[in-house]
């Protein structure tokens, strides 16, 4: 009879690892993707024909496994800015992870993710997201990013509607949506700088399978004249485009007809605007129940829900969902600069007035910090703190140390978890520079 271990540990020795040809080889890679995660039947086309298709895929930073010449294995990186308040990161996105049922459970997907992973410290990236399964990807040094909120509202406790229907917004605005979304988040910590994946367009592929075409976006016009619902006052006369009037804001929508339910994925534009449209929404479609979704939790949206009657919960996953690791420990301080020295100013003066240095030591790598009269600094030698030299005052996080970067809970919470470490006035100096930001991605940049 023949000896499984065997056959797997051939199969590992004839895995060659590569970057993908992506102009010789993207049909299959498809078709490998599309089969593992093709459920419904038009989830194949979002897969071919917007998803692994769109620019932002970094086929350089990509591998796949081949055996034989067969692709069994793949593991997908997108290129893309996520802002951390005034700061960004250039982060590699991890979508598409795909093995052949037949070659699973033989460690083959783990060669190919370490591959990988090797490339984005040369190839300039900052850190590395995903949204994944429990128990898998923290084998690979990835912790937990930020936990899942959601608000669910009956939607008779929802306020008053605006006038009209909010207009459905078609490819052709797709500039705008990118425009409105960056004005409006510009500093909420987990937001993608877009334009980035051509599938956040909801509705945009094949209506008639997608819901009846209800998944969309649905905007709001700039006001004509003295405020109200609709947009800012103010404006003494329309602003026009060359396809309609310029748009106040817009509130992403997807609707669940067996569930019966209206889910809003995001919005921008004044929250007050947002909520009267979702209502309006609500009116038209009927819904059980209206949920938001992936807006983030201390935005000026979720603070109006909580000033209402709504049910908020919020998921936290320690080895799933939205994860994080570090590729550069000095990429993520320098990109974080400019958000360090804002909120050291908006600090109390005891804090304000600090001066010195903190060392940072995460997993494998160490920086340093500066803290003068003119702001915060990322010292020249960023290895200082594992050289001869003692710093007094230190945060110590090992592969953890992102989750106080990205503010994914307060210093405080974290060195009680005993995930960090602090010594001297790093304790302190902390809970100013790292807060609790409360980050959130749109469900639509998901990868």
């Amino acid at each position: 009879m023949p000896n499984p271990s065997a056959f797997r540990a051939a199969d590992s020795a004839r895995l060659e690892i590569r970057a993908p040809d992506w102009e010789r080889e993207s049909g299959t890679i498809i078709d490998l993707c599309a089969k593992v995660f093709a459920r419904p039947y038009f989830e194949w086309d979002n897969i071919a024909e917007s998803y692994l298709t769109t620019p932002p895929y970094d086929a350089a930073a990509s591998r796949i496994g081949l055996i034989d010449g067969r692709v069994v294995t793949h593991w997908g990186v997108w290129d893309n800015r996520m802002r951390v308040g005034r700061g960004n990161w250039r982060v590699a996105g991890i979508g598409c992870v795909a093995c052949h049922p037949h070659y699973r459970k033989q460690g083959l997907l783990s060669q190919t993710a370490r591959a990988s992973m090797a490339t984005y410290r040369e190839a300039g990236y900052d850190a590395t997201l995903l949204f994944g399964i429990d128990q898998f990807y923290h084998r690979f040094g990835y912790v937990s990013a930020f936990p899942m909120t959601r608000f669910t509202i009956d939607p008779h406790r929802l306020p008053e509607p605006s006038p009209s229907l909010p207009e459905r917004i078609g490819e052709s605005r797709r500039s705008e949506v990118d425009r409105l979304y960056n004005q409006w988040h510009r500093q909420s910590t987990g937001t993608l700088i877009r334009p980035f994946l051509n599938r956040r367009f909801p509705g945009s592929r094949d209506a008639a399978e997608r819901q009846k075409g209800r998944d969309a976006f649905y905007g709001w016009p700039v006001a004509t004249g003295g405020g109200g619902r609709g947009g800012r006052g103010g404006n003494s006369r329309r602003r026009e485009r060359g396809d309609g009037l310029a748009l106040a804001g817009y509130v992403a929508a997807g609707w669940s007809g067996g569930e019966m339910r209206l889910s809003i994925l995001e919005t921008a534009g004044e929250a007050a605007d947002a909520l009267a449209a979702v209502s309006a929404l609500a009116r038209e479609w009927q819904p059980r129940e209206v949920v938001f979704d992936s807006i983030p939790p201390r935005g000026p949206l979720a603070l109006l829900l909580r000033a209402g009657v709504a049910c908020e919960t919020i998921e936290h996953h320690a080895t799933g969902r939205a994860m994080i690791a570090s590729v550069s420990l000095p990429g993520m301080l320098r990109g974080l600069l400019p958000e360090l020295t804002a909120r050291r100013r908006r600090a109390a003066p005891w804090a304000a007035d600090w001066r010195g240095r903190v060392s940072l030591e995460g997993d494998g790598e160490s920086a340093v910090l500066r803290l003068d009269g003119h702001g915060v600094h990322l010292e020249a030698n960023e290895g200082a703190a594992r050289g001869k030299e003692r710093i007094p005052h230190r945060v110590a996080g090992g592969q953890h140390l992102p989750q106080l970067l990205l503010g994914q809970q307060s210093p405080g919470e974290l060195a009680a978890r005993k995930d960090i470490r602090m010594t001297g006035d790093a304790a302190w100096l902390a809970e100013t520079l790292f807060p609790a930001t409360h980050p959130a991605m749109s469900k639509l940049d998901y990868y």
